[in-house]
């Protein structure tokens, strides 16, 4: 199937507000913007993990929908993904490794950490994506020719079946799978759900033959899900901005937090859609998060290693004050970028 642009694009801007949301806090503590701005700047970007999963799930609907036919199609698709999948734990090993440069923790239960006795403080978002890709190829096959009244209705079951014991069983925290399933950042069930809406998101784009139908439908059900949001923050929370930008919502993410940022998803999606399909959109711009789209696997595990720049400049220059460490911060991210479009020369070329 022909690649869609503002799939890869939408991809890419998801990554871009997950590279963003790590290293923003920076400008706080190097007194760059007030505290109170930073809030809203996190509670914003804190989209991007469930931007992610929700553009995985659409894509993996979208593309391979039509080649699970039969079971053998389904082992054929996993021999597909199983080079895939070795890459995805490499690079969460990768990222664990270079956190314990950064991280007295993740230094001292180094070897823990790696063989999953522990879990990890950066790169847990790859188990997750590991985990789907896992299970994803036979859950399409049984899937995807039910009903999709019926396959939002199994979206909101596995959600609310891994928050229900996430929340209700958090005496097991210190369980490493237990986290990794029900309770940390990134667990499994409850954001699985989120994978089984992008395939309900999937059928419906499908559903609909005309892109206003389509506007409309989704436009519809981003209002919805926003307005559902902020009845329920308005009725539990007492600091919305704070704990939605600390990631409090979270661990396990609550209805709230899940109908919030379902809500954003959809609107920035569309108008991702709509810019691009209208060429809106500077050329460069588009090419960009066309190419981090394209590339997010390696473009995710490389920005672990921004927070170098710091040391760079103290190596090179002996100090390091805040012009520096941007300006390093900036030639890396540049360098970063050269690398992925070097990565994918050799795959555009047996295009």
């Amino acid at each position: 199937m022909q690649r869609i642009g503002w799939l890869d694009s939408s991809r890419g801007l998801a990554i871009l507000m997950i590279i963003l949301i790590h290293y923003v806090g920076a400008l706080e503590t190097r007194d760059f913007i007030s505290e109170a701005m930073m809030l809203g700047i996190k509670s914003v970007l804190r989209v991007a993990t469930p931007f992610f999963i929700l553009i995985f799930g659409f894509t993996f609907f979208t593309f391979f929908s039509r080649k699970v036919e039969h079971i053998t199609a389904v082992v054929s698709l996993y021999k597909k993904l199983a080079i895939k999948i070795l890459y995805i734990f490499l690079a969460r090993e990768f990222i664990v490794l270079i956190s314990s440069f950064r991280y007295e923790r993740a230094s001292e239960h180094l070897i823990d950490i790696l063989l999953y006795r522990e879990t990890s403080g950066s790169g847990e978002i790859l188990t997750f994506y590991m985990f789907a890709l896992m299970v994803s190829p036979l859950v399409l096959y049984l899937v995807k020719s039910i009903h999709p009244l019926w396959l939002l209705c199994l979206a909101i079951a596995v959600y609310s079946f891994g928050y229900g014991i996430g929340s209700h069983f958090e005496h097991l925290r210190e369980a490493t799978f237990f986290r990794l399933f029900f309770y940390d950042v990134y667990p499994f069930f409850p954001f699985y759900g989120l994978v089984l809406l992008g395939f309900f998101f999937s059928r419906m784009y499908s559903f609909w033959s005309v892109d206003r139908q389509r506007v409309l439908f989704f436009l519809s059900v981003s209002v919805f899900s926003i307005l559902c949001a902020f009845l329920i923050l308005m009725q539990t929370s007492d600091n919305v901005l704070r704990e939605l930008a600390n990631a409090e919502l979270k661990s396990p993410p609550t209805a709230s937090y899940m109908l919030l940022y379902v809500g954003l998803v959809i609107i920035i999606v569309l108008i991702n859609a709509y810019v691009t399909k209208r060429n809106y959109v500077p050329l460069w711009i588009e090419n960009v998060l066309n190419t981090i789209g394209r590339n997010s696997l390696l473009a995710y595990t490389l920005h672990y290693t921004l927070f170098l720049s710091s040391f760079i400049m103290q190596f090179a220059f002996g100090h390091t004050n805040k012009t520096l460490e941007i300006t390093a911060f900036i030639i890396m991210m540049l360098c970063l970028y050269l690398l992925l479009v070097f990565a994918e020369r050799p795959s555009s070329r047996n295009k």
